[in-house]
């Protein structure tokens, strides 16, 4: 029996990011959510908050906040 990783798909919204689109940035395939907000805290240090969905079923399963 073999189990299968949750895989995500996040969507970052970081208002001051002059490269994003209205602040909104999305990345796919995402394997692990705590890594995925170490990169978000290098990457985009102003970044408000982090919604993250299943791959698969695309069903919202969370949401980080930062600063707010």
């Amino acid at each position: 029996m073999t189990m299968s990783k949750r895989v995500y798909n996040c969507i970052i919204f970081a208002p001051d990011e002059q490269k994003t689109n209205g602040g909104f940035t999305t990345y796919r395939k995402v394997n692990s959510i705590e890594k995925f907000k170490q990169f978000a805290d290098k990457n985009y240090p102003n970044w408000k908050w982090i919604t993250y969905y299943d791959n698969k079923t695309r069903v919202k399963l969370g949401v980080i906040k930062n600063g707010i």
